[in-house]
């Protein structure tokens, strides 16, 4: 964080990924203010900013970076780039300007720190720093002739101190730990340092030439960070709050904070501290260090969060989203459908996340997974478990057996039992494990499931797993699917709640990944011995057939002599619960898409109705993976960059898009002309088939028909539209007896337009009918024939139906099934003669 020197409420920001952000109103709101400053081509990003300094004559702003040296005079509007010094490599950190003459300018590079007279125009090296890799450079507020800085590597950085405005260095001698955190000087005395390692925090009053231990080694949060709060300091650490208000050269603790690595500080107002962090900007009250107060987030405006998922919880308006990949982030809710969010992740120690499941019967009850840490606080990823909608998280993962690094993938949580959870652990000894206890307990099931190749030279990975994706059978939970990743890729089945898997799909899903060798393969003089393979993302089960299931992923390869080729999406299409695959659109490697298929979300509500997102924005198709069409309007800047698609299921006219780089979007889709609150369909004791179900929400809505199919032909039995009601009950008499019968209810707009809602499936040879019914034939009238369903008891050893005119005479005898149960009799008009 940087503030304007002469106006305090202007503050700036510098972000990993989304440039330069300007608050005016001491960070209550934030905007980006990023034009000029460079951008990864590869994924849209603007480079790493590590720091801002605002020039207290005239307001000009500095942003050294990643990639360079960059300053502006219009507060951020735009943004020009300083020339390289001389010998400087890498990333820029730390510029200080000399509070006597404005045109001086330090700067810490990774080779050293340069000196510029000119504002950057030209630059020099003093000497005197002998170390490699310069960590960190502060000046002493009490005497702006003393700076200090940070140099060298683990197992010993070393401490410099300038007395000269860095003119020359001192070398004061090593610090008392290997990887370096943070340092900071007394405002009020320049010889009394703070210094944050991972071995612990120390202070020194001599410059930094002896050191003693400020807290204690029992202390289980890091410290990254010391803010000068009045004369005392609050040390920020990852899930505690320290001070050393009691005691000045002790650290007690006074609070909890999010398990974030805090990276810089200023004071809004005498009574106000602004906090960055890996979670982006923290509001909090000067009485932290007594142990008074909390940390309200303050993002209001910064959007570029890397979401991994959105999570709506079903028949609520509450929405989960679950951010990560590189950074602390962790979980935000949301109570209004997207509105308005909450930072919801004290207790979540590792707050990467990488997957989220909500229980759907509760919208407190959620399963989150988390990933490695990717600095130097060790954290392993775990499962977190929530009951109170984020309040609190408690680490569940105990059970979790691995060995070395993991990343839980996914989470899935049971439809009706919160107890019952599963998780993909990405690791050595990793696969699918199942809690039935909440999380106390799990088992590992890996019974049929496919690990790494055993490669020469790499037989440590030869148990490593990576199942990147999973879905329930809409109808039974015991039946769930899998995604797979890396030279194993392909789908899953399991059967019985995951104790066994099957895997199938390997005639397309392996013909279409690279050969089974899998030997290293040399290019340009680097070895890969893991080449090519396929990933798949995301699963989804069709919601109107279980039998319909569909898979995005990408595909990418390693030809020897050539560049990688970049990684194309693929979705896969299966109409057999996933025993076989075809690729969508057509079926052939020229209907792959440029980039990779990530998320996809089937639109319940309209049949044939599917979105995919891929890293260039977001494709549709509505008849069913045929042709697709791309709809990022309204997707601006690196918003196209997508993760994820998911959709509420209590409001599917809502979808919900993830991004890598600009947060959560949501696209309002034209809404369905009716929504149902319920279906099923049941046997009676008589044999009889009871559709029921409810409508909420109708548009533009006219009524229903209910239509039935058995072997494979549909038929309408319904011969006028059912409507004026909220609650609808149809019952088929006569359902046909030893085969599934298939059932839709058809709903029908004002012009004219059918959506089916279904099929339900029964087997009326489970129940006999207790008397002999006759139903009306239908169709009638009819032009060709008519069907005529009967409902036979048991008992009944013989069948004859005889058709009559109105006079009474006899014109036909139609012969039934000497079988008991539902059937159905076709008369085709003729008499027993033969005579239409």
């Amino acid at each position: 964080l940087g503030q304007d020197p002469v106006n305090p409420a202007r503050v700036y920001a510098a972000t990993a990924s989304g440039g330069v952000y300007f608050s005016a109103d001491a960070g209550q709101t934030w905007i980006p203010r990023r034009s000029g400053l460079p951008v990864d081509l590869a994924t849209g990003a603007v480079y790493t900013i590590y720091g801002i300094t605002i020039d207290p004559v005239d307001g000009r702003v500095y942003a050294p970076g990643s990639s360079g040296l960059y300053t502006s005079d219009n507060a951020g509007v735009s943004w020009d780039v300083l020339p390289r010094p001389a010998g400087a490599i890498g990333f820029f950190g730390s510029l200080l300007i000399d509070p006597a003459d404005n045109k001086i300018l330090a700067v810490q590079n990774k080779n050293g720190v340069f000196v510029s007279e000119d504002r950057g125009l030209t630059w020099t090296e003093p000497a005197g720093i002998t170390e490699p890799f310069v960590q960190d450079l502060e000046r002493a507020a009490s005497d702006p002739d003393i700076l200090y800085a940070v140099a060298g590597f683990s197992p010993s950085p070393t401490i410099f101190r300038s007395d000269d405005r860095v003119a020359s260095w001192a070398n004061r001698g090593t610090l008392p730990g290997s990887e370096f955190r943070d340092l900071a000087v007394d405002p009020a005395d320049a010889s009394r340092l703070y210094l944050s390692l991972d071995s612990g925090c120390f202070v020194s009053t001599d410059s930094g030439a002896t050191w003693s231990r400020m807290d204690d080694p029992a202390d289980a949060a890091e410290i990254f960070h010391f803010v000068d709060v009045g004369g005392s300091v609050l040390a920020v650490g990852r899930g505690g709050l320290f001070s050393n208000a009691q005691n000045a050269d002790r650290l007690d603790a006074v609070g909890s904070f999010y398990h974030t690595r805090a990276t810089g500080s200023v004071m809004s107002d005498a009574n106000t501290i602004l906090l960055g962090s890996r979670m982006g900007v923290f509001e909090g009250p000067a009485t932290l260090v007594d142990g008074v107060g909390s940390f309200t987030h303050r993002v209001n405006g910064m959007n570029n969060a890397d979401i991994i998922g959105v999570a709506p919880a079903p028949g609520s308006n509450v929405v989960y989203a679950a951010s990560g990949l590189g950074y602390d982030a962790g979980v935000f809710r949301s109570d209004n459908g997207g509105e308005t969010w909450q930072l919801r992740s004290l207790g979540i120690t590792n707050p990467d996340i990488r997957s989220i499941s909500v229980f759907p019967g509760d919208p407190d009850i959620v399963y989150v997974g988390t990933t490695s840490a990717v600095d130097d606080t060790g954290e392993n990823g775990g499962v977190f478990k929530t009951t109170d909608g984020g309040l609190t998280w408690t680490d569940v993962s105990a059970g979790i057996i691995h060995s070395g690094p993991r990343i839980i993938i996914a989470m899935l949580v049971h439809p009706t039992n919160p107890d019952i959870a599963y998780a993909s652990v990405q690791a050595i000894l990793g696969g699918i494990y199942r809690t039935r206890d909440g999380g106390t307990t799990w088992t590992r099931l890996a019974n049929g499931l496919e690990s790494m190749p055993n490669t020469p030279g790499h037989e440590e990975f030869h148990n490593y797993f990576a199942m990147l994706s999973m879905a329930f059978d809409p109808v039974d939970p015991n039946i769930i699917y899998l995604g797979a990743g890396g030279c194993w890729g392909g789908t899953y089945r399991s059967a019985d709640g995951g104790d066994t898997w099957t895997r199938y799909g390997e005639c397309c899903m392996e013909y279409d990944s690279w050969p089974r060798e899998y030997g290293p393969t040399t290019i340009e003089g680097t070895e890969f011995w893991f080449p090519v393979h396929l990933e798949l993302f995301d699963f989804d089960v069709d919601p109107g057939d279980r039998n319909h299931l569909f898979a995005t992923g990408a595909r990418g390869e390693y030809i020897p002599g050539s560049r990688p080729e970049p990684q194309v999406g693929i979705i896969f299409e299966s109409n057999d619960r996933g025993q076989s695959w075809s690729i969508l659109p057509g079926g052939t490697r020229g209907d792959y898409f440029p980039s990779p298929t990530t998320g996809l979300v089937i639109n319940r509500f309209r049949p044939g109705e599917i979105y995919v997102s891929t890293r260039s924005g977001v494709e549709k198709s509505a008849d069913g993976g045929a042709t697709w069409n791309t709809i990022n309007e309204g997707l601006v800047g690196t918003a196209t960059f997508a993760r994820s698609l998911s959709m509420d299921p209590g409001r599917p006219n809502r979808l919900y898009l993830s991004t890598a780089l600009d947060g959560v979007w949501v696209r309002d889709l034209a809404p369905v002309s009716v929504r149902l609150t319920h279906l099923e369909a049941r046997l009676n004791d008589r044999g009889e088939v009871e559709i029921s179900w409810g409508i909420a929400d109708a548009v533009d809505h006219l009524g229903f028909s209910v239509d039935r199919e058995v072997y494979g032909d549909r038929t309408r039995l319904t011969s006028s539209l059912l409507r004026g009601n909220q609650e609808y009950v149809f019952v088929d008499p006569a359902p046909v007896a030893g085969v599934t019968n298939r059932y839709w209810v058809v709903e029908i707009d004002r012009s004219g337009r059918e959506t089916d809602y279904g099929p339900l499936e029964t087997h009326p040879d489970r129940i006999l009918p207790r008397f002999l019914k006759l139903a009306p034939p239908y169709p009638n009238p009819f032009q060709n024939e008519t069907a005529i369903s009967l409902s036979v008891p048991a008992g009944v050893p013989t069948l004859v139906v005889q058709v009559f005119d109105a006079q009474g005479r006899l014109i036909r005898n139609l012969d039934g099934k000497a079988s008991w149960g539902s059937q159905v009799i076709r008369w085709d008009g003729m008499d027993d003669q033969g005579r239409r």
